[in-house]
């Protein structure tokens, strides 16, 4: 079997890019200098027993590599190996001469590295120009390098240490996917990132861009609606949705106190919120809206309680939302509010600095007290994948990470979980009864429901809010402005056909929860002059605080 025939079983038996592309860095750092390939491996194996797999391939190669030195010096002069091999018996004469064939083989294999086709195509690209920040490690790969590596795992009918000529052809393709790395790269990243960053956007453009790294992803779809909900509930996270988009925009850090009521000593938190993506058009740089939000929590949820290969599509995205079976198909308009909010928050870079507040509430990891939080980071880390599937377009994402409001919420201890089946509101019969009806859930009832259902679960356990009233209208305490509901509809100034339809969709709501003793009862409150101002809930005997 030839060399070239080898290679290509080798490559094409890996289960992935990533996999073909280690790979063929390894190829070619081998071919280059085999001693430190396998040095720098075994350095920076993460497990024992790939530290052990490295260690004996080098010391294989070490002792393979002396032996033919030995019987090379021996075929030259004339003498007797066994007398070479041995130390004792060397002498001085046959040392230097092994150290001269050492080195010789060393340039000859540094020419042969530089004639290879891995080199022919990095000075193929030299020409091209490149726009992007290379990493600010010294060992890491520049994009032209990480262009050709990922080139060669999609080519395997040519080795890269190989001495052969790149075709026309595959030097067409080659500045193809070279141009298409660095547009990908420009929108992914927008600036300079770590090392750890330049490998997350390696693998969002090898998901994007391979169908058969997308199939392998998609198969991993899982129609599981979570039986819980999640609810990120923090000060800071309960104030995302308020930071302007001009702050978005340029990047402006906000301030958030985060003090438990009645604390001696107020605690803040810092946020900065910059969106960061070129490729998805955000007009004026919207901000976090509170429909972002429903769609962070059913993210979260699918992530915590649905299936672990946390591959989700925008459509299973909005029946996490409404607890629907997948029977239930949501409209194209849905599923493109979904996607464009899902899109939005990938691009929306996040720095969070806590650090005082974990510090406050004695927050431990690991059962000792955490002394510093900062976190830079994106809302959420997701890579999104599309694929031909049956004739139709299939969108999903591969969430890669916990949402970080999560995690920041679960640090202070401040996660609210209720039961799924509350977000698919029944409507009654005239007896108060539930029906096998539901009530359609549109971007406005979403965003009603879930603010009801963060204020209602908030007030419940020891540490529950004492103030049991939910305002329609924004008001102040204590020079602080709340905004109600209608705010965060962005109905405060809506009119009265309007507001009073808002007011009819959050009883439906009530009356449901009512039901289903997810509440007791509830009341309506009022001016004297008969202005509706709000809703005063009253939970179950063993909810109350």
């Amino acid at each position: 079997m030839s060399n070239r025939r080898i290679w290509q079983d080798i490559l094409e038996s890996s289960p992935g890019i990533a996999e073909k592309m280690a790979l063929v860095a390894f190829d070619v750092d081998s071919f280059k200098d085999p001693e430190d390939a396998l040095s720098q491996r075994a350095a920076a194996a993460k497990t024992r027993r790939q530290r052990k797999m490295y260690a004996d391939l080098l010391e294989d190669w070490e002792g393979r590599n002396f032996e033919s030195l030995v019987q090379e010096l021996a075929k030259n002069t004339g003498a007797d190996p066994a007398q070479i091999r041995d130390k004792n018996t060397r002498t001085p004469e046959q040392q230097q001469a092994l150290m001269e064939l050492s080195a010789k083989r060393q340039f000859d294999r540094l020419d042969a590295y530089h004639n290879s086709a891995y080199r022919q195509a990095l000075r193929l690209l030299d020409g091209e120009k490149s726009s992007i920040n290379q990493p600010p490690v010294e060992d890491e790969y520049s994009t032209r390098e990480t262009a050709v590596i990922y080139f060669f795992a999609t080519h395997p009918e040519t080795q890269p240490s190989s001495l052969v000529s790149l075709t026309e052809q595959q030097q067409a393709e080659l500045r193809e996917v070279f141009k298409k790395y660095e547009r990908f790269l420009s929108a992914y990243q927008a600036g300079s990132k770590t090392p750890a960053q330049y490998i997350e956007a390696l693998k969002a453009f090898i998901t994007e861009n391979n169908p058969v790294e997308a199939e392998r992803i998609i198969e991993n779809l899982s129609a599981v609606i979570p039986e819980m909900h999640v609810i990120p509930n923090n000060k800071l996270t309960n104030v995302l949705t308020r930071i302007p988009g001009s702050a978005i925009a340029s990047g402006r850090k906000v301030d958030i106190e985060v003090s438990s009521k009645g604390a001696k000593k107020t605690v803040k938190s810092n946020v900065m919120l910059q969106y960061e993506g070129s490729n998805v058009e955000l007009v004026g740089r919207r901000p976090i809206t509170e429909f972002d939000r429903s769609v962070y929590n059913a993210v979260t949820s699918l992530y915590v309680y649905g299936d672990q290969g946390h591959v989700y599509t925008p459509a299973q995205i909005f029946r996490a939302m409404v607890n629907a079976d997948e029977t239930e198909n949501p409209s194209p308009q849905q599923i493109a509010a979904v996607e464009d909010s899902i899109d939005k928050m990938r691009f929306t870079r996040a720095y969070i600095d806590c650090t005082e507040e974990l510090k406050a509430r004695r927050a431990t990891y690991n059962s000792k007290q955490i002394n510093r939080g900062q976190v830079d980071t994106y809302l959420l880390t997701a890579y999104k994948v599309s694929v031909q599937a049956g004739g139709h377009t299939v969108t999903a994402y591969e969430v890669v990470r916990p949402p970080i409001l999560y995690e920041y919420s679960s640090a202070v201890r401040q996660v609210l979980t209720l039961p799924a089946s509350m977000l698919e509101i029944k409507l009654l019969d005239d007896g108060g009864g539930t029906t096998s009806r539901s009530l359609p859930m549109t971007e406005q009832r979403i965003i009603i429901r879930d603010y009801l259902l963060r204020r209602i679960e908030g007030m419940k356990g020891e540490n529950g809010l004492s103030n049991t009233t939910i305002a329609l209208y924004s008001y102040e305490k204590n020079g602080e402005k709340h905004p109600g509901l209608f705010a965060r509809i962005g109905k405060e100034n809506g009119d009265k056909k309007e507001l009073r339809r808002i007011r009819t969709d959050a009883e439906k709501m009530l009356d449901y929860w009512k039901s289903v003793n997810f509440i007791a009862d509830y009341q309506i409150e009022q001016e004297r002059n008969g202005k509706i101002t709000g809703y005063k809930i009253i939970l179950p005997a063993e909810e109350e605080t």
